[in-house]
């Protein structure tokens, strides 16, 4: 199971799903609620492809794939912030953000898979790391860089918060921080 999460390129890839998502995940609900579209998106685009891989070329799936990870996102994202109370600001532009981040998280999928129980097994995996990872990213930076967890104020009245964090800047340092330490687990556990 967890040999899939050490294949350079499924590394490459969540690494790459995680970028254009740091830009919303500077608070932990917001980025619990994009890692659930993530998960719904990336697991329901692959199962869908799995059974559409019959019926199309390897260059339609491409394009099917964004069609299809637009339409779960386009459905789920408006869903979630209602039920979550969460304010994704500018929806439109962080709907598309992630319909990339599915494609990219699905980018080893439609070549190298040759059943449907492989394929949606393997997603499963790859998705719920890609979704932990920017759930982590958001509590390492609302915490550090607000001071607070879901709105509630936990420190900024003894010590000043890093305001660096809050920013996209601030997301992509947290993430490649992440990553570093990913890193050197797997580094780790393969000697």
């Amino acid at each position: 199971m967890l040999d899939i999460l050490k294949n350079k390129a499924v590394f490459t890839s969540i690494i790459l799903a995680c970028v254009p998502l740091t830009a919303i995940s500077n608070k932990a609900l917001t980025s619990i609620v994009t890692a659930i579209i993530l998960f719904l998106s990336a697991n329901l685009t692959s199962f869908a492809l799995c059974y559409l891989k019959k019926f199309l070329s390897s260059k339609a799936l491409h394009f099917a794939r964004f069609i299809i990870s637009a339409g779960v996102v386009g459905i789920f994202t408006p869903l979630l912030s209602i039920i979550a109370n969460a304010q994704i600001d500018e929806a439109g532009i962080y709907i598309s953000l992630i319909t990339i981040s599915t494609a990219l998280l699905l980018s080893q999928d439609t070549d190298n898979i040759n059943t449907t129980k492989e394929g949606f097994f393997n997603t499963l995996i790859i998705s719920s790391a890609a979704s932990l990872l920017i759930i982590v990213c958001g509590f390492l930076r609302e915490l550090l860089g607000f001071g607070s967890l879901f709105g509630f104020d936990l420190y900024t009245k003894f010590i000043s918060p890093i305001g660096f964090l809050t920013s996209s800047a601030g997301g992509l340092f947290t993430l490649a921080v992440l990553c570093a330490v990913y890193a050197l687990i797997i580094g780790k556990d393969a000697k």
